[in-house]
């Protein structure tokens, strides 16, 4: 009877080790799911219109089916994209650029809503797009700014970080006036940071 008994007791305890570990992975699994990458995910299933997105008229849009309404409803034709975190929140958005025109569209996840929203970009506004989410801005033949942007109540803000006005000799670095040769230091420094990866849409 001893011997019984011990067998079972040396089975139940067998048992319960090897579900315990069962459990964790299960936790493990569910963590990941949970986890940052699921906006990325998401994101990218935008690109593949697997799922929609908010656009500036706070419409529910499929990207086969974007148009920019700033443009008399051009229509938006996906060309490449690139991931970089651009208000440093440490979650990544998902910029869209455009074949002909060369817009923009920014795709960001608001996990408080747990939707994704669409912010267009203009032509010449993300030039040189960094891993750390800084760019250049041009506004014409030798007028140049460095800078990023944040998002506010549903709009996209641009922050300038340095100017280079050679048509004007207007020169400023975060929005003081400054030497030529210090903005062309800050725009080599700049110059130096790594651009973002494109990956092409198929």
């Amino acid at each position: 009877m001893k011997k019984v008994l011990s067998l079972i007791f040396i089975l139940t305890f067998l048992l319960v080790g090897c579900n315990n570990p069962t459990v964790e992975n299960s936790e493990i699994e569910n963590s990941t799911v949970e986890s940052p990458d699921k906006s990325d995910k998401d994101l990218l299933d935008v690109i593949y219109n697997k799922i929609p997105f908010i656009d500036a008229n706070n419409n529910e849009v499929f990207l086969k089916d974007y148009k920019i309404s700033e443009y008399d409803n051009y229509d938006f034709s996906p060309f490449e994209y690139a991931s970089v975190d651009f208000d440093g929140d440490k979650t990544n958005e998902l910029i869209i650029s455009e074949t002909q025109q060369n817009f923009y569209l920014i795709l960001q996840y608001d996990e408080a809503k747990n939707k994704i929203y669409g912010y267009h970009a203009d032509v010449r506004s993300l030039i040189d797009l960094k891993t750390d989410g800084t760019f250049m801005q041009s506004s014409g033949a030798g007028i140049n700014s460095i800078s990023k942007l944040n998002f506010e109540n549903g709009e996209i803000v641009f922050t300038e970080l340095a100017l280079k006005n050679d048509f004007d000799k207007e020169y400023k670095i975060n929005k003081d006036d400054a030497q030529p040769e210090d903005v062309n230091s800050f725009f080599d420094e700049w110059n130096a940071v790594p651009t973002v990866s494109w990956i092409g849409i198929k």
